[in-house]
């Protein structure tokens, strides 16, 4: 949303010099949605009813990260419902 002047010296005019998104976001919300159902897959079936603990609703801010995300780890932690949440 930079004005025309601020485009130009950057010299990166929108629609010319950047006009593609740096990746499919189709491809990518499939992924993700793959990647969670595995998550949530692998959360609730471990334990029984009975054991499982506390709902969780995690919100990925700015990326997607699954294997390195500390506040992902504690928010499953003992959890026996996760809900993720990203908003695209």
């Amino acid at each position: 949303k930079a004005p025309k002047s601020v485009q130009k010296a950057a010299a990166c005019l929108v629609g010319k010099d950047y006009p593609l998104p740096i990746v499919d976001h189709r491809e990518q919300r499939r992924v993700c949605v793959q990647r969670l159902k595995e998550l949530a897959e692998m959360v609730g079936t471990s334990r029984s009813v009975e054991v499982r603990g506390h709902t969780s609703v995690h919100l990925f801010r700015k990326d997607l990260r699954l294997h390195d995300n500390p506040s992902l780890r504690s928010c499953l932690e003992g959890s026996g419902t996760f809900y993720p949440v990203y908003i695209l």
